[in-house]
């Protein structure tokens, strides 16, 4: 029996296209509901990370939140060998609250050729409103004025409006400041109740349908919770590039040999240079940031950007200032393959309830400088975007780094790895510390996780709970000839394959564990039918976990008759209680936004000014005695 929702229109996603659609609903007046399985990890809801620093200084605080939300698709384990780098952000507002918001308008020869060149202008204009697009980023910028000259000198391209010029960008300056654009943008509505609903940390599981017709959504909070029941009259997939495939073939919905095929992405190549001395000359610190655009043209089908970047796209460190670098990314298009494809496993469920899938991606005949003409390809007069030679060896390079990065996980011992999870949902990662020359194995629920539900036990021995299991597994499946590897420690290849063979998930409680057999290891053996363990169902065996163990204390033991010293002032506390009493009370009167804001306004960290916060909580009595700490709060 589900909970039921009711609802017009149902949107699955809150990134770019999921937003775009839903905010246009409800400027017409149409009841929506977004479901997004991510947290919130900005604010107001959905800003871009950006706007928490957004002046050239805070591009590594940007690298470091973009790092931090990349994930692979439904929190699984990546998409084969083909896609191995191939990650999706899982937050409110997708990776349109991560992007660049750089804005190249598309050429006539960029465009989907089943839009018209009317439609496409309308869809570009709207878009632009929305997000605010324009060119004043880079206002008064000397760096990207030099820029533009120097590299018109070099780059002539004759097709009207093409030339070299500032970067389209969604963002606006308002006075000092600037504001990236998100979904912030998109949902913006005159009337607020109006707006949509939108439910965080709801994974959507499946479309309901009927007779060709959608009719709702099945979705549970987490991982791990409840399933509820959206119903509508409208369901619109906006879940990604891997989300949207996976979630309609996962619901069994006939959409043709399509669904996931036709794979195609901009192929890119980015480098970073250090700015000539004549660019450089007489900048000021703090020159607006720029932005330069080299735009795609007939007869050059290619587009550049000159601009600064969060991370460094090669593995160069220049001895350079960070504002005396750029970096180049040059553009191109792609042959589209029908090869290139997500192909699904329906016996394997990612943590979303997915079906798990494999991707196949490679350079068609006319990426390679190749001419294929009644099916034998032939060399062509046109340059290839990666000559074979390159490409055979970039593609050895990475087969040997995946090889490398296997045999590290099987080295490390963690056989329960991708198969672990706390009682909040999130996935246990293996790691270790060495203390006194000796190795301690753990599992750990990540720290980026940190704003969703938390596990009891969010940090578990390895040893401990990898014994538990494979002891109770010897047992239920009469596997005496691998007791050897209980009493060393060390794990052999037979028991991985037990591991991965019977155990579908493992759950760590409080005082328990909790594991999760595949359906056809399900069978009870005498050993568990004489009550072993505690089994709830036959897919299910609980085992008793031992108490966490406490850390010894340390403690100083001060003789009775030791006298006291004289209290000393500390001026440094002092300053720390008051700004963290004023700053509390002006977040709650909402003179400042979030901790970002007040950051930038008294030039520190962001992670300082949540340190100090932490004094906000002390109660009155623990600083009142302080009559200067009182008058500096107030």
């Amino acid at each position: 029996m589900f909970d039921a929702v009711e609802t017009q229109v149902v949107v699955i996603g809150s990134g770019a296209g999921g937003a775009a659609i839903a905010g246009e609903l409800c400027r017409h007046s149409i009841p929506t509901i977004v479901v997004e399985a991510g947290p919130q990890c900005t604010r107001p809801l959905g800003s871009h990370v950006r706007n928490r620093d957004p002046s050239e200084g805070g591009l590594s605080q940007y690298n470091d939140a973009l790092n931090g939300a990349l994930t692979f698709p439904s929190g699984g384990a990546g998409s084969g060998s083909a896609f191995r780098d191939f990650k999706v952000i899982h937050a409110v507002g997708g990776m349109l609250s991560y992007w660049t918001c750089n804005c190249p308008t598309p050429h006539v020869a960029e465009r989907a050729p089943w839009i018209t060149d009317a439609e496409w202008d309308s869809i570009l204009d709207r878009a632009r409103t929305l997000l605010g697009v324009g060119y004043d980023l880079g206002n008064g910028s000397v760096r990207q004025q030099r820029l533009i000259e120097r590299v018109s000198m070099v780059v002539g391209r004759e097709e009207a409006g093409r030339d070299v010029q500032p970067m389209p960008v969604a963002a606006r300056r308002q006075g000092e400041q600037i504001r990236f654009a998100s979904i912030e943008n998109l949902l913006r509505v005159e009337n607020v109740s109006n707006g949509p609903i939108l439910h965080q940390d709801l994974i959507c599981r499946q479309i309901l349908h009927r007779s060709g017709r959608a009719t709702g959504i099945i979705a549970r909070p987490g991982v791990s919770g409840d399933d509820i029941a959206i119903n509508a009259e409208v369901v619109v997939i906006a879940a990604g590039v891997a989300g949207t495939p996976k979630l309609i073939g996962g619901s069994r919905i006939d959409a043709g040999p399509a669904l996931g095929a036709y794979l195609f992405d901009h192929p890119a190549i980015g480098s970073r240079v250090v700015l000539h001395r004549d660019i450089l000359a007489d900048v000021a610190a703090d020159d607006p940031v720029f932005t330069v655009w080299i735009p795609y043209a007939l007869g050059m089908p290619w587009h550049n950007q000159i601009c600064r970047f969060p991370t460094n796209p090669t593995a160069i460190e220049y001895a350079a200032g960070p504002n005396e670098t750029a970096d180049i990314f040059t553009f191109c298009s792609m042959d589209v393959l029908e090869a290139n494809r997500f192909n699904f496993d329906f016996d394997r469920l990612d943590p979303f309830g997915l079906p798990e899938t494999v991707g196949a991606y490679a350079l068609g005949a006319p990426d390679r400088g190749e001419v294929v003409h009644k099916g034998i390809a032939h060399p062509g007069e046109h340059k290839a975007i990666v000559d074979d030679e390159l490409w055979s060896a970039v593609q050895a390079k990475l087969s040997s780094n995946l090889t490398r990065r296997r045999q590290a996980r099987i080295e490390s011992g963690a056989i329960l790895g991708g198969l672990i999870f706390d009682d909040g949902g999130n996935r246990m990662s293996p790691t270790y510390t060495m203390r006194r020359g000796n190795r301690y194995r753990y599992y750990i629920s990540p720290p980026h996780l940190q704003r969703k539900r938390k596990g009891s036990r969010p940090r578990i021995s390895a040893d401990d709970v990898e014994r538990l299991i494979v002891e109770h597994l010897c047992r239920h499946q009469a596997r005496n000839d691998l007791t050897a590897d209980l009493t060393s420690g060390i794990w052999s290849a037979e028991t991985r394959e037990l591991i991965l063979t019977v155990v579908d998930r493992v759950v760590i409680h409080h005082d328990q564990i909790e594991v999760r057999l595949k359906a056809k290891e399900a069978a009870p053996t005498p050993a568990s039918a004489r009550g072993d363990d505690k089994s709830e169902s036959p897919n299910t065996i609980s085992l008793p976990l031992p108490p966490a163990r406490p850390r010894e204390r340390k403690e100083i033991i001060v003789p009775s008759n030791f006298g006291t010293q004289a209290r000393r002032v500390d001026q440094e506390l002092i300053l720390a209680l008051a700004r963290a009493r004023s700053w509390m009370r002006a977040l709650r009167q909402a003179e400042f936004v979030d901790t970002g804001e007040i950051a930038q306004r008294f030039r520190l960290s962001d992670a300082h000014v949540r340190r100090l916060l932490r004094f906000g909580y002390l109660a009155p009595i623990l600083w009142r005695p302080s009559s200067k700490a009182a008058s500096l709060a107030s």
